[in-house]
């Protein structure tokens, strides 16, 4: 099988599920006439990718993986989209960039809780699912705790889950909101060496480079 090579526009975060040609999104399958791979991108989007040619079939765009304030107060919280880790900057960590031993999402599932210098941690989390037409990618609806529209399909559909995860940190000492932030999540169950699957997908860090390899060859 020759190599394929594809370059998205912005450093690529998450390979979602697959096997053969039927495609797997959390725990929903549907069979497309082209075997697809879908690739999250800082941006918030989510590329239909063909795993033959490496075209982009398709792109879904939501809001961005990280969001956070534009403005850095000292400490800075600085978080990594790739999972949710928190780093901080400053402050009495005067040995450069410090890696806090628990993420955005693990924050989420903790709150309300309050940390041994008087910060206070409140959290939400808020689960999605996006209804698309698997050959356009045309959202036909969410479905979550607030809204679930019925819709009459004629067609199979994708569903791609999502969760979103915010938190806020409040300091007691100054009586002031610290800082806050949303972390965005697609759902892709683990990969599984049992599924044989026949391909591997190497994700550059850098330039957001994704390359395609016959897993044996």
């Amino acid at each position: 099988m020759a190599k394929l090579a594809l370059c998205l526009p912005m450093l690529l975060l998450l390979l979602l599920a697959w096997k053969g040609s039927d495609l797997q999104v959390k725990s929903v399958g549907v069979t497309l006439p082209e075997s697809l791979l879908f690739v999250s991108t800082l941006d918030g989007s989510l590329h239909a990718v063909s795993k033959q040619s490496g075209d982009i079939k398709w792109t879904l765009k939501e809001d961005p993986i990280i969001q956070v304030p534009v403005y850095l107060t000292e400490p800075g919280f600085l978080p990594d989209p790739n999972d949710g880790s928190l780093y901080v900057l400053g402050g009495k960590h005067k040995e450069g960039l410090m890696k806090l031993p628990f993420t955005i999402p693990e924050l989420v599932q903790s709150a309300p809780c309050r940390s041994s210098d008087g910060m206070l941690y409140t959290g939400k989390k808020q689960d999605v699912w996006f209804v698309v037409d698997p050959q356009t990618g045309e959202k036909q609806t969410s479905l979550s705790t607030s809204s679930s529209d019925s819709i009459c399909p004629n067609a199979p559909l994708l569903y791609i889950g999502r969760t979103e995860y915010m938190i806020t940190m409040y300091d007691t000492k100054t009586q002031e909101l610290r800082w806050n932030a949303t972390y965005n999540d697609y759902s892709a169950p683990p990969y599984d060496e049992k599924q044989n699957y026949k391909m591997a997908h190497l994700v550059s860090s850098g330039d957001g480079l994704v390359v395609t390899v016959d897993r044996e060859s």
